[in-house]
């Protein structure tokens, strides 16, 4: 037994059409829509044009963190957190795109380009208001402090499920000292990881000494009353006359 339909796909109106007629339609169906789906993402995105914003002004301490995580999938690597090492902010990336407010994943191929025009070694997802927002101080106390490349780096092929929420920003950035340990080797073409090496002290000027030869001690002289222009005072006369001696009598005289 046969079952016949009333053909709803528009070759003929109310031909006959068996079950595998049917499943045919649909397949060519599914088809278009995949093509035309394919067609609109592929139109969306030539569409999408990138553009960077340079950062200008003087660089900052910009932040890092202990543990970063970055996807190794692309031409160069994308952190979706901060960096473990110092970096320079290269710029900010954008898309113009009538369809789109800010960037999303399958842009990241149009900014790769436009970053490697300026020499970026990486990308970085940040929240744009809280990255710009302080002031993180000069860069010269980011290279005194020797960075810790035993930091963790977690790599993934995929980003995470917030890093193209609204108000991320992708950022291009330029390893100072070298790119953080454990990346794949492809990236050392970029820029070559970072190898820590002592920095040894300042030390301080040596003196030459003479040797001092020992000092005798000297007799010791007496100490001298200093002298003195006041003469010593004389006694002053008496104003009063001497009183008068009494003459004893002889022995003669008494007889």
């Amino acid at each position: 037994m046969s079952f016949h339909f009333t053909n709803q796909g528009g070759y003929a109106k109310n031909a006959p059409q068996t079950v595998s007629g049917i499943e045919m339609q649909r397949k060519r169906n599914t088809n278009m829509k995949q093509i035309l789906l394919a067609s609109t993402l592929a139109l969306t995105v030539g569409c999408a044009t990138a553009i960077m914003r340079p950062y200008v002004g003087e660089q900052q301490a910009w932040p890092t963190v202990e543990g970063s995580i970055v996807n190794t999938k692309y031409e160069i690597p994308i952190f979706n957190s901060l960096p473990p090492v110092p970096y320079d902010v290269v710029g900010e990336l954008r898309v113009e795109s009538p369809l789109y407010a800010q960037p999303e994943e399958h842009h990241m191929s149009t900014l790769i380009a436009k970053a490697r025009q300026f020499k970026a070694h990486a990308l970085v997802l940040v929240d744009g208001q809280l990255f710009f927002g302080p002031n993180y101080g000069p860069r010269s106390s980011v290279l005194d402090a020797s960075p810790t490349m035993s930091r963790g780096l977690t790599q993934v092929n995929r980003f995470l499920p917030e890093s193209f929420r609204p108000g991320v920003s992708v950022i291009a950035v330029r390893w100072l000292e070298g790119a953080p340990q454990g990346l794949p080797a492809k990236y050392d073409k970029l820029a070559p990881p970072y190898q820590p090496s002592a920095k040894p002290l300042p030390s301080k000027p040596i003196v030459e000494t003479k040797p001092v030869k020992p000092v005798s001690p000297k007799p010791a002289v007496p100490a001298v009353a200093p002298k003195s222009n006041i003469s010593p005072a004389t006694p002053a006369a008496s104003s009063e006359a001497p009183a008068p001696r009494k003459k004893t009598a002889k022995p003669d005289e008494a007889r």
